[in-house]
């Protein structure tokens, strides 16, 4: 217990000790700066190009590949997000298809339509088909995410350089031996 207090007592006199600088201060360079934003806000990954390609990825489909000026890629990423709405529409209507049937055997009533006629198996198949049904919101979206997230990386890659010339040399400084590589 002793030693408990004591640590306590050095760390409570720490924060003292380092907040009692003694250094002085040039009032005549001081200057008023005002900080317009935040630099690690939110929406601070949306400024500039890549930001912009990638907030255009997110509200419209295949705009930040537009943006980008990469066409080629515009059908692909309409095809992607079009297949994986239209899987998502279908597992939608056949969650609410066998949900329907499970709610008419619920009340004692038959399913029009299916050869099932135990609840508990239709109750089965219906839980299977909300599963489908989740699986396929989360594909949709990581579907969506990665077509955002090629227009963040295409952008920030489109003045990359690609040159041949992946060459080191070694140059003589005044100072020592030095190794330049050039990209």
């Amino acid at each position: 217990m002793n030693k408990l207090s004591l640590i306590i007592v050095l760390l409570v006199c720490q924060q003292f000790v380092i907040g009692q600088n003694n250094f002085p201060v040039d009032t005549t360079t001081v200057q008023d700066t005002i900080v317009k934003e935040d630099p690690y806000g939110m929406f601070s990954m949306f400024k500039g190009n890549p930001g912009k390609a990638a907030l255009y990825s997110l509200v419209l489909p295949s705009a930040g590949q537009i943006y980008n000026k990469r066409y080629w890629k515009v059908p692909v990423v309409i095809g992607a997000e079009a297949a994986a709405i239209y899987f998502l529409i279908q597992r939608t209507s056949t969650y609410n298809k066998w949900d329907t049937c499970w709610k008419s055997l619920a009340d004692g009533n038959e399913c029009d339509g299916f050869t099932v006629s135990q609840i508990q198996t239709v109750k089965g198949i219906r839980d299977d088909a909300r599963s489908n049904k989740d699986n396929q919101w989360l594909i949709f979206l990581g579907v969506h995410l990665i077509v955002t997230a090629d227009a963040f990386i295409d952008r920030h890659l489109i003045e990359f350089d690609v040159s041949d010339d992946l060459s080191i040399k070694l140059s003589d400084q005044s100072l020592g031996l030095g190794l330049v590589y050039s990209f």
